[in-house]
């Protein structure tokens, strides 16, 4: 019986210890490599390009570059390419900004190597996966019986959101008719609109 072909993961993150965390992780398991690193948006097209990966794994925040448009710019140029993010950012609006750009997944920088491992399989499975620390509200659930719309048992896997937000409308200040950005003190809802 021939071995199945291992996962190629790039990470993006723009610091070394949290890239070489993963790295070692990551290649630890049997059916995953980590083909190639990048600490910023240009390198990671770059190795995009020259490894071919079949997932990203990119934090939300990068220290130069939008991640989110870079996210949307990939999604045209490299349809295949799988995307699985993760911050530390606690609020349910920014894994909302993560799938309305394309991302495949979106988990907390505070998650379990476990999770991790849940998250990449379950968007390899062409599940969508948010992460377990996030409130996000009820969403749509895919269409197929309830226990194939799970991740882990105890998520909904998603294939539409809400069509009241979208990053550009949130950006662009409209933020009225969205439960999601009404339910946000002032407080942050101004600290949501600086990039």
């Amino acid at each position: 019986m021939k071995n199945p072909a291992k996962t190629r993961i790039l990470v993006l993150d723009e610091q070394p210890m949290i890239r070489y965390g993963i790295s070692v992780y990551l290649n630890s398991q049997p059916n995953m490599i980590v083909c190639g690193e990048a600490d910023s948006i240009p390198d990671a097209r770059s190795k995009i390009s020259e490894y071919k990966p079949d997932l990203l794994l990119t934090a939300l925040r990068l220290g130069i570059g939008d991640s989110l448009e870079f996210i949307k710019a990939l999604k045209v140029q490299e349809p295949a390419l799988l995307t699985l993010m993760y911050a530390a950012f606690t609020e349910s609006i920014f894994a909302e900004w993560a799938l309305r750009a394309g991302a495949n997944g979106y988990l907390m920088k505070t998650a379990a190597k476990e999770e991790l491992l849940t998250a990449i399989r379950a968007v390899l499975r062409g599940q969508t996966y948010i992460g377990r620390d996030l409130g996000m509200p009820p969403l749509q659930e895919s269409s197929g019986t309830s226990e194939q719309n799970r991740v882990s048992g105890d998520l909904p896997v998603i294939d539409n959101l809400s069509a009241c937000f979208s990053v550009d409308r949130f950006r662009a200040g409209h933020k009225e008719g969205c439960p999601l950005v009404e339910a946000q003190g002032e407080n942050d809802r101004n600290s949501l609109r600086k990039d």
